[in-house]
Order: C-alpha cells, then structure tokens, then sequence
C-alpha cells in the first residue's frame, strides 16, 4: 500500500542525531495517524448507521434510495476492512522500526 510506503519513508528520513529525539519524533507522528484513523473510523460508522437507518425505514424509502443505501452500506464496510488492513501493516511496519 502506497500509504504505508508513505510512512515508512518518512520514518526513515527522521534525523537519528539522537536515539531520543528519533524516538519521540516517531511516537509523535504514531500520534497523528492514530487521530487520523480513528476519524476516518469515526466517519465510516457513521455512513453504516446513516444506511442502516435508511434501510430500517423502506417503507417509507424509494427503492433507488434503498438501493443507494444498500450499495453505500457495503462500500463502506469494504473501507472498514480496509483500514483494518492499513492499521495491521502500520503496526508491522512501526514494530520493525522500534526494533533496529
């Protein structure tokens, strides 16, 4: 993944003038992709709960807005898997950082 790609070249080019600063250059930009990915997660549940609603209500619903509920649900929960993968290789990536 090019994001991933992203970060560990970011990583790379921190300045290693000491272990200490490195250290906490890295758990400060860990930081921020925490906060970015948690509001990307926050944003995708809501979508699902925004479609879900829609489709609880189909009664009173279109059937082009049911349709476009059901194809919103899905591509959002297709993101969620997908930052799940990102989160996995985030961690792979930072533990074998931490660890040279």
């Amino acid at each position: 993944m090019q994001f991933i790609d992203f970060v560990k070249s970011v990583v790379d080019c921190l300045p290693s003038s000491s272990s200490q600063q490195r250290s906490t250059r890295i758990a400060t930009l860990g930081d921020h992709i925490i906060d970015m990915i948690w509001s990307v997660d926050a944003v995708i549940d809501e979508v699902i709960n925004d479609a879900k609603a829609t489709l609880s209500a189909e009664d009173s619903a279109t059937p082009v807005t049911i349709e476009k509920a059901k194809v919103t649900k899905q591509n959002a929960e297709r993101d969620k898997e997908g930052l799940q993968v990102i989160v996995k290789r985030l961690l792979v990536c930072l533990v074998h950082v931490y660890l040279l």
